[in-house]
């Protein structure tokens, strides 16, 4: 009470007696103790710390979770890697295909039988082709042998005997027949026939004059199983005779 009454009175230099001189430092100045009284009965000033104006930043573990930072402090650089992996496809060569395996043959995109450059053609449909075939115009063989082509083994030029340039032929082409060892007789003739007709009932013929050998061209004739036959002297007696076939396309 003396203090409250000392601190709303007169200043201090104002009181008498050395002990009240000698005591002056004891009071406070109002202002301090007015804000002291002021305070009392109130909730003490919480303490906030000051505000860090430092941006913390984690580099530590990437995790992306809890680093806010990270996609604006961690850039990933994938320059060199797409530029290897672009340098990679561009060196690899991928092998091209093609349908064609024989790029410089006009006539053929396979080697087939024969080969490229070479045709795989049978000229005499004897199921063999040119290439493979040592008497390629001969139906009747397809190596010379011992009496060479068109000679029938066993004959060697001694007996008469005829043949087809093909064993089969397409429709619209003529029928072509070779013959060998004739006499001279120039009644001696050839014909084409159905398998099952007698001799006089020939599809075509021709004679044969006086030749010995020689080749006959005949018509073009209808899809069907044939013969050609081989007469002597104007007669009806089978000398030879060979099947053929023609077939449409």
């Amino acid at each position: 009470m003396k203090f409250m009454l000392a601190a709303a009175g007169a200043p201090h230099d104002s009181l008498k007696g050395p002990k009240s001189q000698k005591g002056a430092h004891k009071f406070l100045p109002l202002g301090l103790l007015l804000l002291v009284l002021g305070s009392c009965g109130e909730e003490p000033l919480a303490w906030d710390p000051p505000e860090d104006t430092t941006e913390s930043r984690d580099f530590g573990t990437g995790d992306k979770s809890t680093d806010t930072t990270w996609e604006e402090d961690l850039e990933y650089d994938d320059t060199d890697e797409d530029s290897e992996i672009a340098s990679d496809a561009t060196d690899t060569k991928i092998p091209t295909t093609s349908s064609d395996a024989c790029p410089e043959d006009p006539d053929k995109t396979e080697p087939g039988i024969c080969g490229c450059g070479e045709s795989d053609d049978d000229d005499d449909g004897d199921k063999t082709v040119n290439c493979e075939d040592e008497c390629p115009l001969d139906p009747q063989k397809t190596e010379p042998g011992e009496c060479g082509c068109f000679v029938r083994e066993g004959t060697c030029g001694k007996e008469p005997y005829i043949e087809t340039t093909k064993k089969t032929y397409l429709v619209g082409e003529p029928i072509v027949v070779h013959f060998f060892n004739l006499s001279k007789d120039k009644k001696n003739w050839i014909g084409l026939f159905w398998p099952i007709a007698k001799g006089e009932n020939a599809l075509a013929w021709k004679y044969t004059d006086g030749r010995k050998d020689g080749t006959m061209i005949f018509g073009a004739l209808p899809p069907g199983k044939y013969e050609a036959r081989l007469f002597f002297n104007d007669s009806f007696k089978l000398e030879d005779k060979v099947a053929f076939e023609v077939k449409a396309f």
